[in-house]
């Protein structure tokens, strides 16, 4: 990895090696602890109130003749991924009495599992998704910060995915055993070859730009520090390391990583096309739009002194707008600056 990085004249700086994007940190959702604290022990609803072992549970607050407290009855926070390992609260914590707390930590979730044939996976997705519904008529600011929240913590599983595939990427491509790369064991001529042929075939199944979007979402965070890189994001990796490569001097390399993590990805890869001297996708779009309109304009009639330059750009936006869901909208100002 170093030595193709290297070669492209990229050196990582010595702490980014510190802390990468699987140093994920815990985060503690207040409203839905609350909310499992409230719900019965899942475990002693599904067993009957039975330990491990299958005999019953004696639920008591106190015992009088020792003074000693038992909290059977009330609900711990019980992490399927533990803290320890990263694991937030998000589809994570499920209610369980102390003593089932207990045991879930002696036993192992794999054991405990099996021997109560009880899923917490499905319950800690099952107990969120209960706590939205309950904020949902009550408190709907809630409900959508906590519905946002949800989505922010798959988005990072998905982030921690993609570096691991890239990281995997990237050690097959350069790993040599024996006289020859691991591609050329499985009898293709080049990497390329093996990312895109079918997965029938023996490849990956993939399609250039995807295999190297996430190679290049490894390497952005082998050179910077994690704060950093967590800014670039997947969506600007690929004109980040172009760019870098392309920087000659250390000035340049800075400028780049300064506009990669502060430009929303629109605006960075405009910059990162002027820079590579490449033409900038949707104005270009949006421009052949604008002429293919006045022509059509022109052959029923219509001629250019009639038309109104605002009024067929915005008929060129809402086309384009259209075709893709509403989910991109080109700058009025740039497609007026192309069209010049």
């Amino acid at each position: 990895m170093a030595s193709y990085l290297e070669a492209a004249g990229i050196y990582p700086p010595a702490e980014a090696h510190v802390s990468t994007i699987l140093d994920s940190v815990a985060v503690e959702e207040s409203a839905f602890r609350s909310y499992i604290r409230r719900c019965s022990c899942c475990i002693c609803d599904h067993a009957g109130s039975k330990n491990i072992n299958g005999e019953p549970i004696a639920y008591k607050k106190t015992e009088k003749e020792t003074g000693k407290v038992y909290i059977y009855q009330v609900s711990d926070i019980a992490h399927i991924k533990t803290r320890g390992a990263g694991g937030d609260d998000i589809e994570n914590i499920v209610p369980l009495c102390r003593l089932h707390h207990n045991e879930l930590h002696q036993y192992g979730i794999l054991t405990f599992e099996i021997r109560y044939n009880f899923d917490l996976r499905n319950r800690a997705v099952s107990s969120y998704q209960e706590h939205l519904d309950s904020l949902r008529e009550s408190d709907h600011l809630e409900f959508a910060r906590q519905a946002h929240q949800r989505l922010m913590a798959r988005i990072e599983d998905v982030h921690r995915l993609a570096y691991l595939t890239g990281k995997y990427l990237c050690e097959f491509r350069e790993m040599r055993v024996g006289d020859k790369m691991l591609y050329t064991w499985l009898g293709f001529h080049s990497f390329n070859e093996y990312i895109t042929a079918p997965s029938d075939n023996g490849g990956l199944g993939l399609s250039s730009k995807t295999a190297y979007r996430w190679i290049n979402f490894y390497q952005v965070h082998q050179l910077l520090p994690q704060e950093k890189a967590a800014m670039v994001g997947i969506a600007k990796a690929d004109p980040t390391m172009l760019l870098l490569k392309e920087a000659k001097t250390e000035e340049d390399k800075q400028e780049v990583i300064e506009k990669a993590t502060t430009l929303s990805a629109k605006d960075f890869n405009r910059y990162a096309n002027e820079e590579l001297g490449r033409p900038d996708k949707a104005t270009q779009t949006f421009s052949s739009l604008y002429e293919i309109i006045l022509l059509l304009l022109d052959a029923h009639g219509v001629r250019g002194e009639d038309v109104r330059d605002d009024v067929v750009e915005q008929v060129s936006r809402r086309i384009i707008s259209t075709v893709l869901g509403g989910g991109r909208h080109v700058q009025k100002e740039s497609f007026g600056e192309q069209k010049q």
